[in-house]
């Protein structure tokens, strides 16, 4: 799409397209960094060991 804008001679166009999809990878980055903290932070609750009682 950048690229049509880049041979109709609509440039700023363009770049603003190329703008906003940096900045939607950027948000997308963020977004995944919190997500994975947020999974280890709950796996760090999880108990290490575990004690197994049977009813006999």
């Amino acid at each position: 799409m950048a690229v049509m804008g880049l041979n109709s001679r609509q440039w700023p166009e363009a770049a603003m397209i190329m703008v906003l999809f940096t900045i939607a990878e950027l948000i997308e980055a963020k977004s995944l960094d919190r997500a994975r903290n947020a999974i280890g932070s709950l796996m760090n609750l999880t108990l290490k060991t575990a004690m197994v009682q049977l009813s006999v």
